[in-house]
């Protein structure tokens, strides 16, 4: 949750924590009020600000850490208690490792956070209560803070109950902020929003000229609607965001970067184009697609989620299996007349028993699921950073996913990182459509496709294959194509 009374105080830790991450390279643990406040929401201000880190910092490497702190301008006031102190604010250093010992809570079970490539652990509502159970048994903290503790623990409690509700009925997000944007030209809304090869979710909905989705970002559940308020070579976008409360500055702007990213509004195809407009094959598609883009729609996680339950399955199998997760693990939310279903936060699964999983009918696919939320839940795989990296990096990282292949890294590649060229692979169903609509064949070798695309659409492969199979994909929407029913595996 966003902060206001205590925003002053968790700045400074977010200036503190950048700190420990660039020089020691640790990942702390926002504790105490102000990360409880965060959590459930603010009931007064936090006296100081808690950090939890491991054992040696307050050791052997004490002098170190005494040393960052006071490169940020914070004095040594209680070397006892580990505090600091800098015009009035008062950070104090804890072991991690008591939480594990006292309270049996493992710093990998934690979820990390990541603001402005900030990185720390939080832990969740359930999680403090049983922190503050076990302070309530300290008999140090019950001589000064008994009935603060006993407060805390009321609040969680009824947090835990209410939330258990809303668990029950739709999430109603009433406020809305509204944005202009303007995508790069072309733009084509239609279809970079919509993809009908893709299989139908209960997160999103398309009707011409509007597209509604719902995101979980920074630990908020919003309802976005997209509305085409312009041409394709003078794109326009009114972007609706519903939310629960009524959301802070700094909260709306880091989500606008992150809309543009994810629906693809700044790269530039307008070489696919120029080089392709007199292309036999392309010419017609480019006339009647002209300023389709890739797009990811989601985060990364919840792309690989969609990717993971797509293997060996068919499309209503598939659809089954994601509907179940919705069910299981995420939430409804309702805006602009709709009720749609979210992902959920990577740590949701990663503290899910496998066999849990199972019984929503995944499969082997149970493993894989848990064991990619795991390491998003520990805070190994930045999709940030990824974006950032030349593609063979990227194939790098993507492939140190669990369970992820060739084949689901170059669909990543393209429509989660917007490279144009990544063709290299193509799966065997795949393979007999392009076999079918570009050579009227049966079936032909994958190196003859690839070649085809290599040779006639250099640089921009992976792109030119898309419009390729996404015209078909739209055809199907109006007219019956018998060959492609019999290959798409319903």
């Amino acid at each position: 949750m966003d902060l206001k009374i205590n925003k002053k105080k968790f700045e400074i830790f977010l200036e503190v924590v950048k700190e420990l991450n660039s020089q020691f390279n640790i990942i702390p643990i926002l504790f105490g009020s102000l990360g409880l406040y965060r959590r459930i929401g603010e009931f007064g201000k936090a006296n100081d600000i808690d950090i939890l880190v491991p054992d040696s910092f307050l050791k052997e490497r004490w002098s170190e850490l005494i040393k960052i702190m006071e490169s940020l301008n914070f004095k040594l006031s209680d070397e006892k208690e580990h505090e600091f102190v800098r015009k009035k604010e008062i950070v104090a250093f804890g072991n991690q490792g008591d939480l594990t010992k006292n309270c049996k809570i493992g710093s990998d079970a934690l979820e990390i956070s990541n603001i402005n490539e900030v990185k720390f652990r939080e832990l969740s509502p359930k999680q403090y209560l049983l922190v503050y159970k076990f302070m309530l048994r300290d008999n140090y903290r019950q001589e000064k803070l008994a009935k603060n503790d006993k407060e805390k623990i009321n609040l969680i409690k009824e947090y835990l109950k209410e939330d258990k509700a809303r668990a029950t009925k739709p999430v109603s997000l009433n406020k809305k902020t509204t944005f202009i944007l303007y995508p790069k030209p072309p733009y084509n809304f239609d279809t970079t929003v919509h993809k009908p090869s893709h299989f139908p979710s209960s997160d999103n909905e398309w009707e011409k000229g509007k597209y509604w989705i719902t995101m979980l970002w920074r630990g908020k559940f919003l309802g976005l609607k997209l509305k085409n308020k312009g041409t394709m070579v003078k794109p326009k976008i009114e972007l609706t965001v519903y939310s629960k409360k009524t959301l802070s500055e700094e909260f709306r702007q880091s989500l606008i970067p992150e809309i543009e990213w994810r629906f693809n509004l700044k790269s530039d195809i307008s070489g696919f184009d120029k080089k392709l407009k007199k292309d036999k094959i392309l010419n017609p598609l480019l006339k009647k697609w002209r300023g389709m883009k890739p797009v990811a729609a989601n985060s990364f996680y919840e792309t690989l989620v969609v990717y993971i339950i797509l293997q060996n399955a068919t499309v209503r199998r598939t659809h089954q299996m994601l509907e179940n997760l919705f069910n299981k693990l995420g939430k409804k939310v309702k805006f602009d007349d709709k009720i749609l279903s979210t992902f959920w936060e990577p740590r949701a699964i990663a503290k899910t028993p496998e066999q849990t999983l199972r019984d929503l009918k995944l499969g082997y696919r149970a493993k894989f699921l848990k064991r990619i939320s795991e390491q998003f839940a520990k805070g190994e795989i930045d999709e940030f950073k990824m974006r950032r990296m030349p593609k063979e990096e990227v194939k790098k990282e993507a492939l140190k996913l669990y369970g992820i292949g060739p084949a689901s890294v170059e669909y990543l590649l393209f429509e989660d990182f917007y490279h144009c060229d990544a063709l290299e692979t193509i799966p065997p169903w795949e393979q007999k459509i392009m076999s079918k609509l570009l050579f009227n064949k049966k079936l032909v070798s994958t190196n003859k496709i690839l070649n085809f695309f290599r040779k006639r659409y250099k640089g921009w492969e992976k792109l030119a294959f898309h419009y390729i199979w996404e015209d078909i994909f739209w055809k199907r929407k109006t007219q019956h194509i018998d060959w492609l029913e019999k290959e798409i595996r319903l």
